[in-house]
């Protein structure tokens, strides 16, 4: 390569990340700087979810070399591959009574093997001394996996992941089932260098709920407290509504504790914590907070007084969060009856936003503001938010305006809605061409002034196709739009 035509070494890997991995394999020849920075473009995240992924089995051979394993940054493992393996070895039982069947092999497309699921469990754990370098952990056991093999191969196979990788990893993710967090946290596992913490705790459908789930939040407790002096984010999703109030008041303590917390992210059942233990552990972190986002777990029924109405109540209306910058909460405070008690000035103490998420936290059917009107009326004029993401079971052609008059200088939007009304009589042309109404109502409303950049739009009940439409009208309603998606 010519001198004067070299980069740095470090923009590599960035080009690199770009590239289609089938694309990287012709780079290794180029070279010796093409190399290394192929390598750790190739091997920098691995990805172990599924047996039906080509490079599930690759991944484990190949990691199996050090000069590889040191390249990974990021490991993935999902442990639904289990079930998988599982399935295989049953439908080889069940068809070796045939007398001429081969030995048990899985594969996959590549044609690497491996000859039952200890031996894949093995082979993965071989890798993880290995593993020198890795900053960024994931495990998933969602809820869909069975009783047995959640608390067997999966669970150990967690732990022993946290108790390699403990003394390198620093971000930690992780989706468990309630029985297997005193087994896989025990309160001797501490994460030397660990800074951003996810747990996401969850049980399977068949799961029968022990009485008193106190040594879950006990764990759970511990397990902040060990890593209190390194973490600077945590995420802790608890959805159970069972789960006891003093076993919360003993994590949320542990919280409160945390040196240095500067994200922080919770989706509890609120209805089972004291407000007042909730509010001091936000004041203690009030002045170093950048990101907050809080959701009640979902409920069978409404319950208007939980610790959520601290927004409501208990903070006074001065900038008590001066470094905020992202604020999540659910749509529980927006609703009536406590609608009722909550002014246009509750986004007082949260003066330097600028980004804003309201989602539904409660089962709909408890939304009575189909028309948001109420909603809309508790957005206060903020001219310093430039993100919006909003949850709406209704978008019709009211919204955007009243969006425009409340945040004139948003760039980014995200709309999530469940269906599209218009206000008109016609309403069987309506809904044969839905798109078409609506593009006209919008024009009529001149919404060419609002500068908005960036606009991505989702809903659960609309086909991709339906959706395409609607994205196309918005860029024609919007000009300024540099980037318009669906999700």
């Amino acid at each position: 390569m010519r001198e004067d035509l070299r980069l740095p070494t470090e923009i590599y890997p960035l080009i690199f990340s770009y590239t289609p991995s089938r694309i990287l394999r012709t780079l290794y020849s180029v070279n010796n700087a093409f190399f290394h920075a192929a390598m750790d473009a190739r091997y920098g995240s691995v990805r172990l979810a599924s047996l039906k992924e080509k490079t599930f089995m690759r991944n484990i051979i190949r990691l199996s070399d050090p000069f590889v394993a040191r390249r990974v940054r990021s490991l993935f493992i999902d442990a639904h591959f289990i079930v998988q393996a599982e399935q295989y070895h049953d439908f080889w039982l069940e068809s070796k009574s045939d007398g001429n069947l081969p030995p048990l092999r899985i594969r996959n497309s590549r044609g690497h093997a491996m000859h039952s699921t200890e031996a894949i469990m093995e082979a993965i754990q071989r890798v993880l001394p290995l593993l020198t370098l890795l900053s960024g952990f994931s495990f998933v056991m969602d809820k869909d996996i069975p009783i047995k093999i959640a608390y067997g191969n999966a669970q150990s196979l967690a732990k022993a992941c946290l108790e390699s990788l403990k003394s390198t990893v620093r971000v930690l993710k992780v989706s468990l089932v309630y029985d297997t967090v005193p087994i896989i946290f025990p309160p001797t596992l501490k994460m030397a260098k660990v800074d951003d913490v996810s747990i996401k705790v969850g049980r399977p459908r068949s799961y029968i709920a022990p009485k008193g789930n106190l040594p879950v939040l006990q764990v759970l407790s511990t397990s902040v407290r060990n890593c209190r002096h390194t973490v600077g984010s945590i995420s802790l999703c608890l959805p159970d509504p069972e789960l006891r109030r003093d076993g919360f008041t003993l994590l949320l303590r542990e919280l409160g504790a945390v040196t240095g917390l500067a994200s922080l992210q919770l989706c509890l059942p609120f209805l089972r914590i004291f407000r007042s233990e909730l509010i001091e552990m936000l004041m203690t972190h009030s002045r170093r907070l950048m990101s907050l986002k809080l959701r009640s777990s979902p409920v069978s029924t409404f319950v208007p007084d939980s610790a959520m109405a601290w927004l409501r109540t208990e903070f006074p209306r001065t900038n008590i969060f001066p470094e905020l910058r992202m604020l999540e909460i659910g749509r529980s405070i927006l609703l009536p009856p406590d609608a009722s008690q909550l002014d246009s000035q509750w986004l007082e103490p949260f003066q330097s936003l600028t980004a804003l998420s309201i989602k539904y936290d409660i089962d709909k059917v408890f939304c009575d503001d189909i028309y948001y009107d109420q909603c809309m009326q508790q957005l206060p004029l903020r001219e310093n938010l430039r993100c919006l993401r909003l949850d709406i079971l209704v978008l019709d052609e009211e919204l955007l305006p009243s969006l425009m008059n409340s945040f004139p200088n948003l760039k980014w939007l995200y709309l999530n809605f469940e269906s599209v009304q218009l206000d008109t009589v016609d309403q069987e042309n309506v809904k044969s061409n839905p798109t078409v109404y609506f593009k006209a109502a919008l024009e009529k409303r001149n919404l060419s002034n609002w500068q908005i950049q960036h606009l991505r739009i989702s809903s659960s009940t609309y086909p991709g196709r339906i959706m395409k439409q609607y994205r196309e009208m918005f860029k024609r309603a919007f000009p300024s739009l540099k980037t318009c998606g669906v999700h």
